[in-house]
């Protein structure tokens, strides 16, 4: 049977694994998904997107944020984390589990730990905004209950948002 350790990032290398993932993440989007290569380089392959990956540890920070990372078998393979949008509510960012770590439950248990973790910090709601084509977040988040709330006027129309409470 597999082993599955969920657990907030706190070393070096546990930030060093995460950085990894969001890497691997925009690669596979772009393997995936290469009709839609103009839209993911346009999000990721800039500058702006190195920078975020560089900084996790400070954009993630303890209370208003964390970095959860999952490991199957001693391996990392997924990770999800989140900031503060407001006084109530927080904004989940780069959901990923590999392709190896797929088929365990893994997004569903990085979700659950992410939601402990956020009404501990005093968070009511949680929100998320991602793109259309990848059909499978999507359908993750609404088991999770979230559901689809307007964009802001400024969103490019492949973007949407959803939120639950928590």
């Amino acid at each position: 049977m597999a082993q599955i350790q969920i657990y907030r990032a706190a070393s070096d290398r546990d930030f060093e694994d995460a950085q990894a993932l969001c890497r691997e993440w925009v690669e596979w989007q772009l393997k995936t998904y290469p009709e839609q290569r103009e839209k993911i380089a346009r999000k990721f392959l800039s500058g702006d997107y190195d920078r975020t990956v560089a900084d996790l540890a400070e954009i993630h920070a303890a209370p208003e944020g964390a970095v959860v990372l999952c490991k199957l078998d001693g391996k990392t393979v997924g990770c999800v984390m989140y900031d503060r949008m407001d006084q109530q509510v927080a904004e989940v960012h780069r959901l990923f589990v590999t392709e190896d770590g797929r088929g365990h439950g893994i997004g569903r248990a990085l979700l659950e730990e992410m939601f402990g973790l956020m009404r501990a910090a005093g968070y009511t709601k949680v929100r998320f905004s991602s793109a259309r084509f990848l059909k499978h977040a999507r359908d993750l988040y609404g088991r999770m209950g979230f559901f689809e709330v307007p964009a802001p006027k400024d969103m490019p129309p492949h973007v949407y948002f959803m939120e639950r409470e928590l």
